[in-house]
């Protein structure tokens, strides 16, 4: 039996489909549970960035984290964290902490990074102005942890953009 282009595609989409309604059917803890959303401008409304986050809660107990932004300056370094809330309230809000209070950086906190060796490395858009970067936690990150916010590479006042984890 010879099975067509099209016939693998079908597979495909009903094998993901099936991946998608029994991670969102799970419970919290039997299964990985997954949030993402996409990125959109904060403090710099006619910057053009997108791009896309998503945060996995293992079923193991971490929490990890990947984040793809387009429309950055190419050649810089960008700080990202999780945020405690979402974008559209308080521009996200202050760093999630897995303790309150017990460090403003990772193992404590969640940034996604483009250097796998090193959490603190920030993430670095390339010559296209594309930079990605992802993290892992050895801790299931909370319900307040709720969107990504990719910040200045030079004023970490400023918030560039945002992207909601629902």
């Amino acid at each position: 039996m010879v099975i067509g282009t099209r016939s693998i595609r079908a597979i495909v989409a009903l094998a993901t489909a099936l991946l998608c309604i029994g991670l969102a059917a799970a419970p919290v803890g039997a299964q990985a549970q997954v949030t993402s959303g996409e990125f959109g401008p904060l403090d710099v409304p006619a910057l053009e960035v997108g791009g896309h986050a998503t945060m996995v809660r293992t079923a193991d107990g971490r929490t990890k984290i990947d984040a793809h932004v387009e429309g950055l300056e190419p050649g810089r370094t960008y700080p990202a964290h999780v945020h405690n809330l979402p974008c559209g309230t308080s521009r996200g809000g202050g760093h999630y902490q897995d303790t309150a209070g017990a460090g403003t950086t990772p193992p404590n906190e969640l940034w996604p990074s483009d250097d796998p060796r090193d959490p603190l490395a920030k993430i670095t858009a390339n010559d296209a102005g594309v930079a990605r970067g992802n993290g892992t936690a050895e801790w299931t990150a909370r319900a307040e942890a709720q969107s990504v916010v990719i910040h200045q590479w030079d004023d970490a006042a400023v918030r560039i953009a945002c992207a909601d984890l629902v």
